[in-house]
């Protein structure tokens, strides 16, 4: 009986360790079939080593097979560590409740009853505390070097060990007074650990916030000095064209008969005149970024659907436009370039309401729902931050932005308020 019981209470409390470091990363270093074996056989050898009843073993042998477990989920060497520790704090504290009870409950009740029922109490203490711990906020975790690890480590362990100390006090002494004050040094040195990883977390994500600010800003300058330089490229071959068509014409008039060399000089005038009318739009930035990006689009036999009415001027930064232009229509291309290239198609819908900017772009891709959070670039470090760009830009215009797949296709609308000409 009390090794089937004791197995109850091992599958509870190895199903919410599972949730714990399941919670923080869903990969696993082994295959499925080793986690699962893994997973019985630590429920396994706890239930068989709790029927000696001693408690430093059992502690002993479950700090172990808390961090073995912990090996088999993908995280840097710092947080193997210190995620079981924060656990093992938890458990002492559940433990700690448990152990009043089981004194508090004195001979009333037979022991067993009373051993696993505390037993039971704990486990679902823990689980409370486990759940509020994973309800606060998904941590994302950064990769720390060793020599930076190092020391995030020793704080837990030290705290570790100053509880079990205080836990051996308890056990062992008969007054009151003393039990308390090792109670209350047991709850603040976990609560001091709580926060200590609470601020590292914050310091983490303020140091990433400025990052991706950084990253933003150098993209800005990168896409500014390219369009720019597009622009001048773009003048300087109209300037071409016009004097070659100039020329042309002169040759061609030249001669009063018609003949083939006036023929193919006529054709050529007429490439050069219907090139000549890719201007989408009388706003130079707008039209810039849009016949950059639709000469890639056409290289890759993609079909282009052009509707933009702007005015000559709008309080559109260059830069802003680059990035937020620039990255909508790069999305798109990718996402057409995995599909047959007879269903590659690109339409882009620009105008003007009121103090409004209305950006609507809509593609073509494969069945697959798309996830806009992630790259499928190879660059993935350069180009993952595609996304977050075209949503910084809309939040400073106080914008909205929305992104939705409808199957085969993909849509994003924007809206940019307060562009006065």
């Amino acid at each position: 009986m009390s090794i089937f019981l004791d197995l109850i209470i091992n599958v509870i409390d190895y199903l919410i360790i599972f949730r714990y470091f399941n919670f923080f990363s869903e990969k696993r270093n082994i295959e499925r079939k080793y986690c699962v074996s893994l997973f019985f056989s630590c429920i396994i050898l706890m239930s068989a080593v709790n029927q000696f009843q001693s408690q430093r073993v059992n502690l002993i042998l479950c700090i172990l097979m808390i961090y073995l477990y912990s090996l088999s989920f993908s995280y840097s060497i710092s947080y193997h560590i210190i995620l079981p520790v924060l656990y093992i704090g938890f458990g002492i504290v559940a433990e700690l409740i448990g152990f009043l009870i089981l004194n508090v409950s004195g001979e009333v009740i037979p022991y067993f009853i009373r051993y696993y029922g505390s037993s039971f109490i704990c486990e679902c203490i823990r689980f409370l505390i486990v759940y509020a711990v994973c309800s606060i906020k998904k941590i994302n975790f950064p990769k720390l070097s060793f020599s930076t690890g190092k020391f995030l480590v020793i704080i837990p362990f030290s705290s570790l060990v100053i509880c079990c100390m205080a836990i051996n006090i308890i056990q062992n002494s008969k007054n009151n007074l003393v039990n308390i004050m090792c109670l209350v040094i047991i709850i603040m040195t976990i609560t001091s650990n709580i926060l200590m990883v609470k601020m590292f977390f914050k310091v983490i994500d303020t140091l990433s916030d400025n990052y991706q600010k950084e990253m933003l800003l150098q993209e800005a300058e990168a896409k500014e000095e390219y369009y720019q330089e597009v622009e001048k490229s773009s003048r300087e071959v109209q300037k071409i064209k016009h004097d070659l068509k100039n020329m042309l014409l002169a040759i061609c008039g030249s001669y009063k008969e018609k003949n083939k060399i006036s023929e193919e000089i006529r054709k050529i005038v007429q490439e050069l005149d219907d090139s000549d009318k890719k201007i989408y739009t009388s706003n130079v930035v707008i039209n810039t970024i849009i016949n950059n990006k639709i000469s890639q689009a056409e290289n890759l036999e993609i079909k282009t659907e052009i509707d933009i009415k702007v005015p000559k001027s709008v309080s559109l930064d260059y830069k802003d436009a680059g990035i937020l232009l620039g990255n909508i229509l790069d999305n798109a291309i990718e996402a057409c370039e995995r599909i047959n290239k007879d269903r590659r198609w690109i339409k882009i819908d620009i105008f003007r309401q009121k103090n409004t900017l209305f950006i609507k772009v809509c593609n073509t891709k494969n069945k697959e729902l798309a996830n806009i959070s992630k790259s499928s670039k190879r660059d993935v470090h350069n180009h993952g931050i595609g996304v977050s760009s075209i949503e910084s830009i809309v939040k400073k215009y106080d914008g909205y932005v929305e992104f939705a797949d409808k199957g085969e296709k993909f849509e994003v609308d924007v809206s940019l308020y307060g562009m006065i000409s």
